[in-house]
């Protein structure tokens, strides 16, 4: 808590310096400690231009940092802030309709974004290519990689943090202080890997019950499936069009920490009937480029066969590589780059 007030005084600080009108946040943010190669392309702008420390740009911006040590803080309140760091991209939108929700959009690149505690409302939410922070307060580091077939989000959840995260098929309710996870997901949405880097945590997955079922955790027993998570276990969901209809079919495949299987269920969304197969031991292993066989439907039976194979059993679980504590970095406070 003293170091959310330290933060807030400073942010206060900068502001007395440089006083903005009382609803300069309602269309505007502050760049604030540019450091190296720091640039924005305004709304209707084609080109980029270096950032000017202190100056107020309207959302609908696009920033970005360059290689280095080069790195920016973004504010969008006196106590929201992002600081955007080499090598990576932002945009910083606004959400008009949603009483002018602030989204902070990661292209590619790293991030440390810090929420204040009183963000209850998700006035500010961050977006990815595999999914949304929906609500989020405390801070949290995240990191987005992309090829041209796979992106892949790493999320570390930090001090006094507490995060919602959704995407297709799937919500984590609550992320808190010392978890972090992996979710890549194919640029065609054909599969999505999520796996736990660190902490306990649930993962509730769509059974298909609802076409566009809502994220709720409270929704388990009819709408979603919870997963629990600790370190190494993994989620794996397919998505295949049915080759008659069209409709799309999902499998999901849970494992533990051991790699071996212990959940897998398939539906096609929309349809009421989920075949499961809960207690799954000594799988055969699947190479990592070959997808399930799509699950089978009759218009009579309405049945869908769950994946017959998946990655498992002791062998996957000796070849899979052990986590890497990452390297220490020491950066700049928070104060420091605020003042």
């Amino acid at each position: 808590m003293k170091k959310y007030s330290t933060i807030g005084l400073a942010l206060a600080a900068l502001m007395a310096a440089a006083p903005l009108s009382a609803d300069t946040f309602n269309n505007l943010f502050r760049v604030m400690s540019p450091r190296g190669d720091c640039q924005i392309r305004r709304p209707g702008q084609e080109a980029f231009e270096p950032v000017i420390k202190g100056k107020a740009y309207p959302f609908g911006s696009l920033l970005k940092c360059g290689k280095d040590d080069s790195q920016m803080v973004v504010a969008f309140s006196e106590s929201d802030a992002v600081r955007i760091l080499a090598n990576s991209m932002v945009a910083a939108e606004l959400d008009r309709e949603a009483d002018n929700r602030r989204i902070i959009s990661l292209k590619h690149g790293d991030i440390n974004v810090r929420l204040n505690v009183l963000n209850t409302n998700n006035s500010a939410i961050v977006e990815t290519p595999v999914g949304s922070c929906v609500s989020m307060v405390g801070n949290a580091r995240m990191s987005l990689a992309s090829t041209p077939t796979e992106n892949t989000l790493e999320i570390h959840a930090e001090a006094a943090c507490q995060i919602r995260f959704a995407g297709p098929q799937f919500v984590i309710p609550e992320l808190k202080n010392g978890t972090a996870i992996s979710i890549s997901t194919a640029t065609d949405n054909s599969q999505t890997r999520i796996q736990d880097l660190m902490g306990d945590y649930r993962i509730f997955v769509n059974k298909g019950l609802e076409l566009n079922p809502a994220p709720a955790e409270s929704e388990e027993g009819e709408v979603l499936l919870p997963v629990a998570m600790s370190s190494q276990s993994t989620v794996k969901i397919w998505r295949e069009k049915a080759p008659v209809g069209g409709r799309l079919i999902v499998s999901v495949l849970a494992t533990g920490p051991d790699g071996k299987g212990r959940e897998s269920y398939a539906f096609a969304v929309g349809r009421n009937n989920v075949v499961t197969r809960s207690n799954v031991f000594d799988l055969p292993a699947l190479p990592e480029d070959e997808t399930p066989a799509a699950a089978e439907a009759t218009d009579d039976a309405n049945l869908f066969a769950a994946p017959t194979d998946a990655v498992g059993g002791d062998d996957a679980a000796a070849a899979a590589p052990a986590a890497e504590a990452p390297a220490e970095k020491k950066e700049d406070s928070w104060d420091d780059l605020l003042m």
